[in-house]
């Protein structure tokens, strides 16, 4: 009878390459596993980086009145990438340099309100609004400013790299015209041949209508200067010709002007309330 003999396999030869990919590969998983794991925080840890970076936050704000650099030196990375309200991109020591205390005689307060926060680990990112209230010579003003934060987790703690401020715009105070002064803006306006809106008055305001579009109410802030309440980025600017009459109007956004031409009369009441 043949005697079958299991012979051991040989163990197969591995590419020198290969076990340096692997290893290579393993040095680099392993730590960014280990930070997964220490990172996997509860609700009431997610609660306490919210209320941890918003102090800080306030902390800084609370510094910007007197112009207190060492609360921002401490907490700013110095990689900082800071863009204002103005549009000026600033780094950190151009940032620190700006922050002086206000005038003699002048206050102002800041409030972090509304804050939000999303943990990302090693980065966390956070967004809130600024509620600002200033006094100048005794003349109160309220602001409101929409900032977004990047903070860096460090061996020494949490720090600002990157930020964008965004002002929030609001309605300008408003005036009342009267009905014969509104009466002259009531017309059709054309912006090309397919499109047109027709103004009329309804009361002590103007009501624009456009085919597909919502209905619109217009405000005066002054005569000739018109906003729809809710949205303070447009005005409708209207424009006279020579003999005074209204010839159309300007539709004004950050600064860029579309112009409508006015085609015919129309009677202007709508109501008389």
């Amino acid at each position: 009878m043949e005697k079958i003999i299991d012979v051991p396999a040989k163990p197969p030869r591995r590419n020198p390459r290969v076990r340096g990919l692997i290893r290579s590969l393993l040095l680099t998983l392993l730590p960014a596993t280990a930070f997964v794991a220490t990172a996997s925080w509860g609700e009431g840890d997610q609660a306490k980086l919210a209320a941890q970076l918003q102090a800080m936050t306030q902390e800084m704000v609370d510094a910007v009145a007197p112009g207190n650099t060492k609360v921002w030196d401490k907490y700013l990375d110095p990689a900082l990438v800071f863009v204002t309200e103005e549009n000026e991109v600033l780094d950190k020591p151009k940032l620190l340099a700006g922050l002086t205390p206000l005038p003699a005689g002048d206050s102002g307060n800041i409030r972090v309100t509304e804050f939000q926060l999303r943990d990302h680990a090693q980065f966390a990112v956070s967004t809130y609004v600024l509620a600002e209230s200033e006094s100048i010579e005794g003349h109160t003003i309220h602001n409101r400013y929409r900032e977004t934060d990047t903070w860096h987790r460090t061996t020494d703690g949490w720090r600002l790299v990157a930020a964008q401020v965004t002002a929030l715009n609001k309605d300008p105070p408003s005036i009342v015209l009267s009905n014969a002064v509104l009466d002259q803006y009531a017309g059709t306006y054309a912006l090309s041949a397919q499109t047109k809106e027709t103004i009329t008055r309804d009361g002590t305001h103007l009501v624009v209508v456009r085919a597909g579009r919502p209905t619109q109410s217009l405000t005066a802030e002054a005569q000739d200067v018109f906003f729809a309440p809710g949205k303070p980025r447009l005005r409708w600017i209207f424009q006279h010709g020579a003999g005074g009459t209204i010839v159309g109007f300007a539709s004004r956004r950050e600064g860029e002007d579309i112009v409508w031409k006015r085609q015919q009369m129309r009677a202007g009441r709508v109501s008389t309330r």
